[in-house]
């Protein structure tokens, strides 16, 4: 079964104008079916930006531009927040670059 996953928001535009993401969200694609959103426990809209998502054994992570992370056992079906100790991330930057 092929699953692609993708994450959205308004962009950077929105989110320098007004600093939040209120339609930051994670989709998932199954075997060619239309792309659905993400909930199961993830906050409704994101709180911010989803700049990494890693898909590894079944399980998803998603770390936010606020620094949050979010971990999936079930392939996006459920979510919980990532419990960091010690250090915590104060926030998630997204590196690119344009291609011409």
């Amino acid at each position: 079964m092929a699953r692609l996953y993708a994450a959205t928001g308004d962009g950077i535009a929105r989110l320098d104008e007004v600093g939040d993401a209120w339609t930051a969200r994670i989709y998932r694609r199954r075997d060619g079916a239309p792309w659905q959103p993400l909930s199961g426990g993830l906050p409704e809209p994101l709180p911010a930006m989803p700049y990494a998502l890693l898909a590894a054994d079944g399980r998803l992570f998603a770390g936010l531009a606020n620094g949050q992370l979010w971990a999936s056992p079930d392939q996006g079906d459920s979510w919980s927040p990532v419990r960091i100790t010690g250090c915590t991330l104060d926030a998630l930057l997204a590196l690119g670059s344009a291609m011409h």
